[in-house]
Formats: structure tokens, C-alpha cells, sequence
């Protein structure tokens, strides 16, 4: 690994500060994401982070949560069933009844 700035840019302020776009920098920031990135996640799969959310992500270091996020946060919400559509009665819904309804008989009236 070489500790070198691409010649490409200009040095900035946060080269020094932040550590800038550096071998050691970015094996940094891998080391910290394979160390942090399991616990985040479940924090946020317990928060309940999913398609339609707005995130904001702060401090992203080498950007593995933010692509997370990014996934997460612009999937498709998953398909609700399809409706079932009403039959109508058929030979396998509805038959007649097997027994007759019982008849009253009207004695006659005695005079």
C-alpha cells in the first residue's frame, strides 16, 4: 500500500484533516465498516427502514451504509395479494336442500 495523494487533484484542507483519499485512509474505513456496518443495519431493520423512506446519512465514511440505504429505501414495497375474485354459486357451492321444510296442518275449526 502507498500512502500517496493522487497527483490528479490538488491537495485540499480535509487531506489533512480527514486523512484524505489515502490506501491507509480507505483500509481504514473498510476495517470500521466490517466492524460497525452489521450493528447499523440491524438498527435500522429495527427502525423499520424500508422502500419510501428519506435518509439522510451523516458522516458516511466509505459510503457502505449510504449504498445500503440507497438500496433499501428505493426497492419496490412489496405486492400486496390479489384480490380473490367473488364466484358465483356453481354445482360445487350450492345444492339443494336434501330434506323437506316440515308443514304445519290447520286443524278445522269446530262449530
Amino acid at each position: 500500500m502507498t500512502d500517496t495523494v493522487p497527483a490528479q487533484r490538488p491537495r485540499r484542507y480535509s487531506d489533512d484533516v480527514l486523512g484524505g483519499p489515502t490506501d491507509t485512509e480507505r483500509a481504514r474505513l473498510v476495517a470500521m465498516a466490517s466492524v460497525c456496518d452489521p450493528t447499523t443495519i440491524r438498527i435500522l431493520d429495527e427502525r423499520g427502514v424500508s422502500a419510501g423512506w428519506r435518509c439522510l446519512e451523516v458522516g458516511a465514511g466509505g459510503g457502505s451504509i449510504a449504498a445500503w440505504l440507497a438500496d433499501r429505501v428505493t426497492a419496490p414495497p412489496p405486492r400486496p395479494p390479489r384480490p380473490t375474485r367473488p364466484t358465483r354459486p356453481g354445482p360445487a357451492m350450492w345444492s339443494p336442500p336434501t330434506s323437506t321444510p316440515a308443514t304445519s296442518t290447520v286443524s278445522p275449526a269446530r262449530t
